[in-house]
């Protein structure tokens, strides 16, 4: 095998020495620049279980070493996996925080609850006056109630591997689906406030649904959605080419974990466009109060801002500026996307979240190799279009008086 040989064994391990050679060879391994640093066995019923560890140790890696372990089942090869060898003292550096992390995420948190807290405020504002009815509230709800209750109810599985076996199974499912109704009702209490916020960021936007041209939604979400997608592919092109200032996410989709990964695609669009429109209409009537029309006040919200994206944890200079461009370049883009494409146009908006949002969660299911998984995006890509043009159906009329700004907000509570 090269390097040290293997330590005396019977000649089982011998044989088994022989596989691993002719393994490597075939595929495409240096078989003489590994040795075994490891050789463990198992007794079960009827076989013995081999595992079998070999290293490289190639200069210039320091002590990253190309590690490959195999698993034999009797003399039958069950498994062979590559790996790298981390060095336990890289691992201890990279988790350690320095005081300045700490402090960092304590802003970050002030930051977020600052920002959450304005929101709410502005909530409270709107729910105050005398024109305001909750019952306007039932509509909108009502129809992001099935597609909440089946993106909720489709995570059941994950919650669901956690399964203890110390308690009864029946006694866990009823707990998880206790859990889930909880996150249902919040979710849908998230959204009622959610709307509250568009109706005095964007007075009429229930009506303004059918107004203006289908053309003219299409073209606006359509040119958004593709710059959104482009920024995203630019951010991977630079992740690939320097590697070392970008967090490496090897996951797969999702959607893949749930129970019914086509319903993945319209939850993403339904609550990725909720929150992503929530968070405009905050910053919209944050701008019109008379606190934030003032030069400190527009200042302390762009610091709340860039303290909300920090990142918390990086360990070099490329690292940090990465983790920190990332977000405010997106942030950047949204901001302009919102202001010159979308605007108040509802339409737009919708066809823009069935784009950006529910064709990448999609895209991401039909670029796996397997067939029922490009089954499952192709589903939920007809699931996005059939609530897109259900919700955007009617006769359309022009714009007229329904682009009309918001009502300037009252000066106190």
């Amino acid at each position: 095998m090269g390097g040290s040989p293997l330590p005396a064994r019977p000649y089982r391990f011998t044989t088994l020495a022989w596989l691993l050679r002719g393994l490597l060879s075939k595929l495409g391994y240096p078989a003489g620049a590994y040795s075994v640093v490891d050789v463990g066995t198992q007794t079960r019923p009827k076989r013995v279980d081999t595992t079998v560890v070999l290293e490289a140790r190639p200069p210039g890696v320091g002590q990253a070493w190309p590690r490959l372990r195999a698993v034999f089942h009797g003399a039958r090869l069950a498994s062979f996996l590559p790996s790298v060898r981390i060095p336990e003292d890289f691992q201890r550096s990279y988790r350690k925080r320095l005081a300045a992390t700490w402090l960092l995420v304590g802003a970050k948190v002030l930051a977020i609850g600052g920002a959450i807290g304005v929101g709410f405020l502005l909530l409270l504002r709107i729910v105050r006056r005398p024109e305001f009815r909750w019952k306007s509230l039932l509509a909108p709800v009502t129809v992001v109630a099935p597609v909440a209750a089946a993106g909720v109810a489709n995570g059941f599985p994950v919650l669901f591997r956690a399964y203890p076996t110390q308690i009864p199974l029946t006694a866990f499912e009823f707990s998880v689906g206790v859990v889930l109704l909880i996150g249902l009702i919040v979710l849908l209490s998230g959204v009622g406030m959610a709307f509250v916020l568009f109706s005095g960021a964007r007075p009429g936007w229930a009506r303004a649904r059918l107004a203006g041209s289908l053309g003219d939604a299409f073209a606006r979400a359509a040119v958004a959605a593709i710059g959104l997608a482009g920024l995203t592919r630019l951010v991977g092109f630079l992740a690939a080419r320097f590697p070392a200032a970008f967090s490496f996410d090897p996951s797969l989709p999702g959607s893949l974990e749930t129970a019914i990964p086509a319903i993945g695609p319209p939850w993403a669009a339904v609550r990725s466009t909720i929150g992503l429109a929530a968070v405009v209409a905050v910053l919209v009537l944050a701008l019109r109060h008379p606190f934030f029309q003032k030069p400190p006040g527009r200042w302390l919200g762009v610091l709340m801002a860039l303290i909300a994206v920090i990142p918390t944890s990086f360990h070099s200079s490329p690292e940090f500026l990465a983790s920190f461009g990332t977000p405010l370049v997106v942030i950047a883009y949204l901001a302009a996307m919102t202001c010159f494409l979308l605007k108040d146009h509802v339409g737009a908006w919708v066809l823009f979240g069935a784009f950006a949002f529910g064709g990448r969660a999609a895209a991401a299911l039909l670029s796996q190799p397997a067939a029922e998984d490009q089954a499952a995006g192709g589903f939920g890509v007809a699931l996005v279009l059939i609530g897109a043009i259900a919700l955007l159906a009617g006769r359309r009329q022009g714009l007229g008086d329904l682009s009309r700004p918001a009502p300037e907000m009252q000066a106190g509570p």
